[in-house]
């Protein structure tokens, strides 16, 4: 059986398949998470505004929104920022994206486990 997905409020802007983290200064809330940071998931793959064409950057959620996590055994797409093997352990960036666990730094906050290879952009399972 799935998990039910988080429901928290954005303690600021999130993007779209990101690594979050839960706000420190207020319950209930959750940031984009930050290089290494204690991740409580993923942010969902959905943009919070119907697509325009002049606008390019979309959130899964602004400050104050409402916005669905995935926790510890779900399956859901994961933004890189760098080359990924299927199997690799991944950890957060400085902006929430998922990034290749460094096999000679201790005490990583890993993440989620890559389930498909993927690039730098990519969104991967």
């Amino acid at each position: 059986m799935a998990n039910t997905p988080m429901n928290l409020l954005a303690g600021g802007d999130i993007g779209t398949s990101r690594f979050v983290m839960l706000d420190t200064a207020d319950e209930y809330e959750c940031l984009e998470a930050n290089a290494n940071s204690k991740i409580i998931g993923i942010s969902h793959e959905s943009n919070n505004e119907a697509p325009i064409p002049s606008v390019s950057t979309y959130e899964a959620a602004v400050d104050g929104e409402s916005i669905r996590i995935y926790g510890a055994g779900d399956i859901c797409l994961l933004e890189l920022a760098g080359t990924v093997a299927h199997g690799d352990y991944i950890i957060s960036n400085a902006d929430g994206k998922g990034v290749i666990v460094s096999p000679s730094a201790a005490g990583q906050n890993i993440g989620a486990i890559a389930a498909q290879s993927g690039v730098s952009g990519d969104k991967i399972r």
